[in-house]
C-alpha cells in the first residue's frame, strides 16, 4: 500500500507503477505466477450528472500491472455566488476486466484526487465506490474538506472487504464517483469549488489496483 500511495501522489501521475509487476510492495515472483498475468480493462458506459451526453471526455487507461487509471474532465462541482447553494455532480462507469483463461482478478485499491478551492464556512466532499454487478461487496474512498482550504487534495484505501470476481464469470466493474460543494451560511458571499479535475492531461482522477490471481483447478 505505501509503493502505490508514493506512486499515486507523485506528479508523474502512474509512471512510478509501472515499473514493477506489483502494485502492494510484494517480492518480485516467478514468470508463471499470478503478478505477472496481465489485465486489460475498457471503458463500456459512462453515465450521471458528471459525464452524461456523447461529448462526456470519460477515459480509461489500464495496465499489465493491474493499475487502472480513470479521468473525469467534467466533474466540478460549484456552490455560491453566482451558483447554487449546494452543487452535487455524479458519474457511474461500467468497465469490462479482462484477464487470461484460468485466472480471475480482485480489487486491492480505490484512489481519488483532485483540487478544492473553499471559502471559510463552505465545504467539499469526493467520494468513490467499485464494485461488481450483482455482488455486494464495495471498495470505497471518500474525502470531507472545510473552508478555507486552497490546493489539492488525495486519498487512497483498499476495500474493508474482498471485491473479487468468481472464477468462471465475467462481471462488468461499476465505478461510481461523486463530488459535493456546499457554500455554506453565506451562499451569496462565499464560494466552494471541488473537482476532480487534474492540472494533467496524463494524470488521473480515480485510480484503481487490480490483483490477478489464479482459480483452482
Amino acid at each position: 500500500m505505501e509503493m502505490m500511495m508514493k506512486a499515486f501522489m507523485a506528479a508523474t501521475g502512474v509512471a512510478a507503477m509501472l515499473t514493477s509487476t506489483t502494485l502492494l510492495g510484494a517480492p518480485a515472483m516467478a514468470q508463471d505466477d499470478p503478478a505477472d498475468v496481465p489485465v486489460t480493462v475498457k471503458l463500456t458506459t459512462a453515465n450521471g450528472t458528471g459525464c452524461k451526453g456523447p461529448d462526456h471526455g470519460v477515459a480509461v487507461k489500464s495496465y499489465p500491472t493491474g493499475v487502472v487509471q480513470i479521468n473525469l474532465p467534467k466533474m466540478q462541482a460549484k456552490a455560491g455566488r453566482n451558483n447554487p447553494a449546494t452543487s452535487t455532480l455524479t458519474c457511474t462507469t461500467n468497465l469490462a476486466v479482462s484477464v487470461p483463461e484460468g485466472y480471475t482478478w480482485a480489487l486491492d485499491a480505490v484512489g481519488v484526487k483532485g483540487f478544492a478551492y473553499l471559502d471559510e464556512t463552505t465545504s467539499g466532499k469526493a467520494f468513490v465506490s467499485a464494485y461488481l454487478a450483482g455482488l455486494t461487496a464495495t471498495g470505497t474512498v471518500d474525502t470531507a474538506l472545510e473552508g478555507e482550504y486552497s490546493g489539492r487534495w488525495v486519498q487512497l484505501d483498499a476495500p474493508s472487504e474482498e471485491v473479487k470476481q468468481p472464477c468462471g464469470e465475467s462481471r462488468a466493474l461499476n465505478v461510481t464517483t461523486r463530488v459535493n460543494a456546499n457554500a455554506g451560511s453565506d451562499p451569496k458571499r462565499h464560494q466552494a469549488i471541488m473537482t476532480l479535475r487534474s492540472s494533467n492531461a496524463d494524470d488521473h482522477d480515480v485510480l484503481l489496483g487490480l490483483r490477478t490471481i489464479k482459480c483452482s483447478e
